[in-house]
């Protein structure tokens, strides 16, 4: 068989393998986008959820006159500071000595 019949099989056991995935997608479904009714009613009701969500979001006010009380301006820090710990060996995977 030469060469050139051997690329020629091979190019033309593609194209029909690409034809019949064509074919095959198509014929289940997923040739084309096509919302149903639920799907749109689905979308409204997700959009307007969402929509609320942000309302009650911007609704939210917070009070910056508590920076400026005594009680918030007089607390103090119970920071602790970190004893250094020695740490592991400089290569872990390296071989035991």
């Amino acid at each position: 068989m030469s060469v050139l019949l051997k690329r020629l099989l091979i190019a033309l056991g593609i194209t029909i393998v690409l034809i019949g995935g064509y074919f095959m997608w198509v014929s289940y479904g997923g040739g084309g986008i096509e919302a149903t009714s639920e799907d749109v009613l689905y979308q409204k009701h997700t959009s307007e959820e969402v929509f609320g969500y942000k309302q009650q979001i911007d609704a939210i006010r917070f009070n910056t006159e508590i920076l400026d009380d005594t009680r918030f301006t007089s607390l103090e820090s119970t920071q602790t500071d970190l004893r250094d710990v020695p740490s592991g060996r400089e290569n872990p995977f390296a071989d035991v000595e």
